[in-house]
């Protein structure tokens, strides 16, 4: 999403809890809504029909697609049922529309690469593959899987460059994908079937490929194929045919050498081509244009790289082009006689979300977009957001966001106070907040962007304001840890870290007096004075949490004891009664089985029902005050002494995660959430009893799947919040008190 840099997928394995108790669930009505953020994550192309006005679509690196809801300016998530039928899913590669049929919309699905993913252990040969393309008829609402299993890495390098997928505008029977690996793909009959092209030479990268593929309208003839096509080869260069895609010619000269990377293209309706390449032979990129097969150089700044650009469909001399860099603030350049002279464009920029600082418009930008049916309108997508400008060609010209609806956050932790702000997150890429509101945009993030990913959050129970925080800078490597006195409004860095620290999660004794940290893949470290010093524990194994993207939380303060502690270390429990400064074993948790379940075959459309699972290593500890639970894989156990006995809690048939919010009233037990399979069904459930009985609390639209973390709310009874890989923040609220 940010920097360009890799998420790493997590592949859990169910494992399927046998419990002693029929499963059986009851259905309460609840409401589900998403916690505004505010975009938050790499929108990596837009694309426009243009034969219907405000039909708009985007695609984004690890968080579905969205179509454009122009009435209420906000978009409308549309793969909710493609993510979860696999956690690699959720990134979309690439999208195309169907020219002659606005209903008709087509999705490559796929964040990581077989290769990749079998490089990190997490796929090997005979799981199911990784990556898939989707086809709808009806914009998105429903969607089947078309029989070819593609490459796909759209969160990979490289995810910034055209669209790979392209229906041809005179014959929606032809439908061409670029992949990664496989080379250019062919269907002849609107997706039902398809063959590799041998004819278009493969990438000399693998993992780069075919990057993108542009059929020029401007020849051929409705209901005949196109006979140009273009398409950009890494590594190769840009190739053409002009017989419908049966041969391909590279196209070089003195000007354009080979062994160029075109990273995106632009069709002019006169039939010029327009690209942005990047590694030139001299190691100059640049923008160059190909008229009456004659290539030209328009780069409009020779120390530049170039990636986003477009062609007015009114008026071929008008082109927009987008510095390629991968920071904040890119510049962006507009001509209007086809590249002879540029000028650049300066703008005026309003943000929905008012945590957004002004040098992040333009921020890698991803895809520009003039709008065929508005003129002097042009779409920009980037790292944060969707932009939109009605004043094209205009100095400056007044860009805004379109932000509603769009929550591509990828969420790391949740806590909730029992007081003060309800909820307080860490995420990737754009800090965290202080939700005081879970209805309205937080006013600002954590440390204002002076650190990049918040991992761990804590606050101490006699003083819910104190919070703590374990943070870290993945551009250049370094960890942080922060500290708040105001319950998240304000954060300051704490004076020093342990050696190394980065990440990891982070604990805060009920009393304030004692914080934990354990930083990624280290021991834990404690502090007795606030974070001035830090030292080494005692008694606990190297390596005991993870990287970056670990979703596991074994790390927890007691809420009644001061100095006390909870770390799960594989399936032993041990505790810390001095501050964090020792750790005893205290109990050893028995290991389950682990079953997969098959993801369904290409053929059959999407199923209700998610293929999920959960690695049986899945560690987590969390507590309220005078209970403390434990998930180890599919068991969840709740101690009600300090963690000296266990009651393994059952009702279940499996599980995922778990959280603990406010009892019910009446009642003296915590309320316990948990996403998993009871009775047959997967869903969010809810149990006030310690699982004697469970009640189903989530509806068909809620994104059951890639749920990172899972929080009750401790100021609201009933209220949970589910932290998403890439989709951000949702909440549910039961209607009343007594659903």
């Amino acid at each position: 999403m940010f920097a360009r840099l890799f998420i790493l997928l997590t592949v859990f394995v169910m494992a399927l809890q046998q419990s002693t108790s029929a499963s059986a669930f009851h259905q309460a009505a609840y409401q589900w809504t998403t916690v505004p953020i505010g975009g938050g994550g790499y929108v990596t192309g837009l694309v426009i029909h243009h034969a219907e006005p405000d039909l708009v679509y985007i695609r984004t690196d690890v968080g579905g697609a969205y179509r454009l809801d122009a009435a209420q300016r906000r978009w409308i998530p549309i793969a909710n049922t493609i993510g979860a039928l696999h956690d690699n899913f959720a990134g979309v590669e690439s999208i195309a529309l169907d020219p002659s049929d606005p209903d008709v919309v087509y999705v490559v699905v796929g964040m990581y690469r077989r290769e990749q993913l079998a490089a990190w252990g997490s796929w090997s040969p005979g799981d199911a593959h990784p990556a898939a393309l989707f086809k709808s008829t009806d914009r998105g609402t429903t969607w089947a899987r078309l029989n070819i299993e593609p490459s796909s890495g759209a969160n990979e390098d490289w995810r910034w460059v055209g669209e790979r997928l392209a229906v041809d505008p005179h014959d929606g029977r032809i439908v061409l994908f670029g992949s990664r690996s496989e080379g250019l793909w062919r269907s002849s009959d609107a997706g039902s079937t398809w063959e590799t092209v041998a004819a278009l030479p493969l990438s000399a990268h693998p993992g780069a490929g075919v990057l993108w593929v542009a059929f020029d309208a401007h020849s051929g003839s409705p209901g005949s194929p196109t006979p140009t096509i273009y398409a950009g080869v890494y590594g190769r260069g840009v190739y053409r045919s002009t017989d419908a895609g049966a041969t391909w010619t590279l196209l070089i000269d003195e000007t354009i050498p080979p062994g160029l990377s075109p990273q995106r293209a632009a069709i002019a309706t006169d039939g010029t081509l327009y690209v942005s390449f990047i590694g030139t032979a001299a190691g100059i990129p640049g923008v160059f244009k190909l008229q009456s097969d004659v290539w030209s150089n328009i780069t409009p700044e020779d120390d530049l790289a170039y990636n986003a650009i477009s062609v007015d469909p009114a008026n071929p001399a008008r082109v927009v082009v987008a510095q390629d860099n991968p920071n904040w603030g890119n510049r962006l350049f507009y001509t209007d006689d086809e590249g002879v002279n540029w000028r650049e464009i300066q703008h005026e920029a309003t943000f929905t979300a008012p945590w957004y600082l002004p040098e992040m418009f333009g921020a890698a930008v991803a895809s520009l977009n003039f709008d065929p049916h508005v003129a002097n309108r042009v779409w920009m997508t980037d790292w944060y957001n969707v932009w939109v400008t009605d004043s094209i060609g205009q100095f400056p010209s007044q860009w805004s966001t379109i932000t509603a609806g769009h929550e591509e956050t990828v969420v790391l932790t949740l806590e909730t106070p029992p007081n003060g702000a309800p909820l307080i997150s860490g995420v990737a890429d754009v800090t965290g907040f202080a939700h005081h509101s879970i209805t309205d945009y937080a006013l600002h993030n954590i440390l204002r962007f002076s650190v990049q990913d918040v991992t761990g959050i804590d606050y101490a129970e006699d003083e819910p304001a104190y919070l703590v925080a374990a943070a870290g800078r993945r551009h250049n490597n370094t960890g942080a840890g922060a500290y708040s006195r105001d319950g998240g409004d304000t954060w300051m860095l704490f004076p020093s870290t342990p050696p190394g620290a980065m990440h990891g999660k982070i604990a805060l004794s009920s009393d304030g007096a004692s914080i934990v940290w354990i930083p990624s893949r280290q021991s834990p470290y404690y502090s007795a004075d606030g974070g001035t010093t830090w030292e080494p524990s005692s008694g606990i194994p190297a390596g005991t949490v993870g990287i970056l993207w670990d979703t596991e939380h074994p790390l927890a303060a007691d809420r009644d004891t001061p100095g006390r502690f909870y770390l799960m270390v594989e399936n032993t429990l041990f505790r810390s009664d001095d501050g964090g400064v020792t750790w005893q074993p205290l109990h050893e948790f028995q290991r389950s089985t682990t079953v997969r379940r098959p993801i369904p075959p290409p053929s059959e459309r999407v199923p209700e029902v998610s293929a999920w699972a959960v690695d049986e290593g899945f560690r987590m500890v969390q507590t309220l005050p005078g209970e403390v639970w434990v998930q180890l894989g599919s068991g969840l156990y709740a101690s009600q002494d300090a963690g000296e006995n266990f009651t393994r809690i059952t009702g279940y048939d499996a599980m995922r995660r778990f959280a603990l919010g406010v009892p019910a009233p009446n009642a003296s037990r915590p309320t316990v959430f948990l996403w998993g399979i009871v009775g047959g069904v997967e869903g969010v459930y809810r149990t006030v009893d310690a699982g004697a009985a469970w009640t189903l609390i989530s509806t068909p639209d809620v994104p059951i799947f890639s749920i990172s973390h899972l929080r009750g709310d401790r100021q609201v009874f009933g209220r949970v919040y589910l932290g998403l890989n890439g989709r951000g923040i949702w909440v549910g609220e039961p209607h009343s008190v007594m659903d």
